[in-house]
């Protein structure tokens, strides 16, 4: 058994990278020895272990996913858009895991299962909302861009505090969480402005809505208000006078 320690600044999935190819050179070399083999502990074999049992129940959590979802909004087409706009947070976790030379582990596999919990929820809160406008009596139209722009301000707001509230882990957090936390932070910067921009186009394609003549009323936001106007209150406070005959 051979032990060794990390110095500081490095990963051992990164050192393990670059000496498996040294070690299975040698291994395949005329002169080793018979019966012998070479595996791997420590980090490397706990987080194996670890992602192989998040991998077996990987399937069964994304049916309960689709499930859930076809029965919130009793449709196929609208969870299907939610589900499109999870791979393209793949953009940002890329990018920010290779800017900041952090390895992909078991920890930032956690932080990517959490990533994809908020991408959803994001999704649902702007796809209810277009199903709530639409209710109202609103044109598909209107209501998809009044919804973008209702729900656009609350989704930046949350993956902001949230992208703050990681900066301290992934500042200070070590080796262990420091990977996580910039994945979060990289995948959800990118994953909101993508979902803000990408959930109302996959609407609009998925329910043959055209904006080529559009024009924006700005009386649409009167009208999608979840708060009364004093017109609204006046028309439902007056009185209603009804026509009774008189006899000749």
């Amino acid at each position: 058994t051979v032990k060794a320690d990390v110095a500081d600044g490095y990963f051992a999935q990164t050192i393990l990278k670059r000496l498996r190819p040294q070690i299975t050179t040698l291994m395949e070399r005329d002169d080793w020895p018979l019966g012998y083999d070479v595996e791997y502990g420590g980090e490397f074999e706990k987080s194996a272990e670890s992602q192989e049992s998040i991998n077996a129940n990987m399937p069964l959590a994304m049916g309960l996913l689709v499930l859930t979802l076809i029965f919130q909004f009793n449709s196929l087409r609208r969870p299907l858009i939610i589900l499109l706009t999870l791979p393209p947070m793949m953009c940002g976790i890329t990018a920010g895991m290779l800017l900041t030379n952090a390895p992909f582990g078991f920890m930032p596999m956690l932080g990517m299962i959490s990533l994809l919990g908020i991408i959803v929820n994001n999704a649902i809160m702007l796809i209810d909302r277009i199903e709530i406008q639409r209710k109202r009596g609103l044109p598909l139209s209107d209501s998809i861009v009044l919804s973008a722009m209702e729900r656009a301000r609350p989704i930046i707001m949350t993956a902001t505090t949230t992208i703050i509230g990681m900066i301290p882990l992934s500042l200070q957090g070590g080796e262990m969480w420091r990977p996580m936390a910039n994945l979060i932070m990289s995948g959800l910067a990118v994953a909101t402005i993508l979902t803000l921009v990408l959930c109302p186009v996959l609407y609009s394609l998925f329910f043959r809505q055209r904006f080529k003549n559009y024009v924006w009323d700005p009386d649409v936001v009167r009208r999608g208000s979840d708060i009364p106007t004093p017109k609204a209150e006046a028309a439902e406070a007056a009185p209603q006078k009804r026509l009774t005959p008189h006899p000749h």
